[in-house]
């Protein structure tokens, strides 16, 4: 077949079996053109030429035989490019490391039970990290008096829901006015104590002569 040069418009006679049966890049061993032929040695890409033909010297036209051989080589097959395959394996490997993250990311709370130190580098991307998944569990009230004062009674119980082994976090329970001020709080420390999973940690306070103007109870974990 014949694959001739796009810049220079130079013949090539060249083996169909040689060539292969796919489009491949070539150049030109004349004017060091460089283009993308079919199976037939048609041109398919070819890039933008920034020189006109005749700035490349005298280029005549030949009329090719087949029967002889040319004077001048073959062009020469051009190696392809690997950046696609590259490209491929970066994706890959963005991947895992991402898969990776989510991981560390989930299990995140077994991590540290298992590796306490790391527990600062963890708290940077999520401050709640002493607190998550654990909740307050049956917040009860219940007035009473107490030598003659009114009394409340706040009582209630934090559950750990993980499934693993934590410290029992402190919380605080506020007595809570109009516009949301607080009258009066009471942290409550359970002293690093520990609860494993599902268990509940039970806890009371009563507010004895208590403000009247408190209508409601909030109870907030500490971190």
């Amino acid at each position: 077949m014949i694959i001739q040069c796009p810049a220079c418009s130079t013949s090539f006679s060249v083996s169909s079996e040689k060539f292969g049966e796919k489009n491949r890049k070539v150049k030109c061993s004349r004017c060091y053109f460089i283009w993308t032929a079919n199976s037939s040695g048609k041109a398919i890409e070819i890039p933008r030429l920034y020189e006109p033909i005749h700035s490349q010297g005298d280029l005549n036209k030949e009329i090719l035989n087949k029967n002889k051989a040319p004077d001048h080589p073959l062009p020469v097959p051009v190696s392809e490019n690997k950046s696609e395959g590259s490209s491929v394996y970066s994706l890959i490997s963005l991947f895992i490391i991402l898969s990776c993250l989510a991981g560390v990311w989930y299990n995140r709370l077994l991590l540290l039970d298992v590796f306490p130190f790391i527990k600062p580098v963890l708290k940077i991307v999520d401050p709640s990290l002493d607190i998550r998944g654990i909740d307050i569990y049956n917040l009860n009230t219940k007035s009473t008096v107490i030598g003659d004062k009114p009394a409340l009674q706040v009582s209630g119980s934090l559950i750990n829901q993980t499934p693993y082994k934590r410290i029992v976090p402190n919380i605080v329970i506020k007595m809570v006015g109009n516009n949301d001020s607080v009258l009066r709080q009471e942290i409550i420390n359970f002293n690093d104590r520990y609860f494993l999973r599902n268990e509940r940690y039970e806890f009371s306070y009563t507010f004895v002569n208590y403000p009247d103007q408190s209508n409601k109870i909030q109870v907030e974990i500490l971190p």
